[in-house]
């Protein structure tokens, strides 16, 4: 797995305005045989893979083959999004984030993963700063967000995508979300879905900031293990 590393805070006027026929309802996601906890419908009526409440505390789900694509060799580039990442206290906790994101592909977790069709990688990372863009958006729904990554795509800001390629988006400490009407940390930690963007498909992790560092890194392990093990909602679930 490859990782990537870049920091951006969402811009309210460019980045953030939606650009009428721009983006695509995401592929919608079968996700059939899921358990019920593990599913919610987004804001354009398509089902979508999320890591529940209590599954920070609960043992890993048992998964099981659909038959479906699997990112055998994934791609994460890592975006922090939201003014709260440049301050001091936080910025630190940024980090924590970034390197657990590093460690969990090294890890003998990771490794665990290729029996279920994860090649093996290499692991450069790059270190690309803080890009300085700002947003005061009191609240975000994943529309919000897709809307964003097309944005930051069309400016250069991300790295055209590519089909082992996964974002992770961590929201800063405060930033409220909302995911087809449900709210983060009641109804979800973490989620993952996708888009047809102008320049690809954009495959993409959401992870709200939790009640620690630790317990918002378990969650975006789990979400992007249900990213790149079940990136269309037929693979392993």
């Amino acid at each position: 797995m490859t990782v990537l590393l870049k920091a951006l805070i969402l811009l309210p006027a460019v980045l953030a305005r939606p650009l009428a026929g721009a983006v695509q309802s995401p592929p919608r996601m079968p996700l059939q045989d899921a358990p019920i906890q593990t599913v919610l419908v987004d804001d354009d009526d398509g089902r979508v893979e999320i890591i529940p409440p209590a599954s920070v505390t609960a043992p890993l789900p048992v998964r099981h083959f659909h038959g479906g694509l699997v990112v055998a060799a994934p791609r994460v580039s890592t975006l922090f999004l939201g003014t709260a990442w440049s301050t001091p206290a936080h910025a630190a906790l940024m980090k924590r984030l970034g390197a657990s994101v590093v460690a969990f592909g090294v890890s003998e977790r990771f490794a665990a993963l290729k029996p279920q069709g994860l090649s093996a990688y290499s692991f450069p990372v790059a270190e690309e700063g803080v890009l300085p863009l700002l947003s005061q958006a009191p609240a975000l729904s994943d529309l919000d967000l897709q809307h964003f990554l097309h944005n930051a795509l069309r400016l250069g800001r991300l790295a055209p995508p590519t089909s082992d390629a996964v974002t992770m988006v961590f929201l800063a400490p405060g930033q409220k979300l909302t995911l087809g009407g449900k709210a983060a940390g009641e109804a979800f930690l973490a989620y993952h879905s996708a888009y047809h963007d102008e320049a690809g498909l954009v495959r993409y992790v959401v992870v709200p900031f939790g009640s620690s560092v630790e317990a918002t890194a378990r969650a975006a392990e789990q979400a992007l293990t249900a990213a790149i093990l079940n990136p269309d909602g037929d693979g392993w679930y």
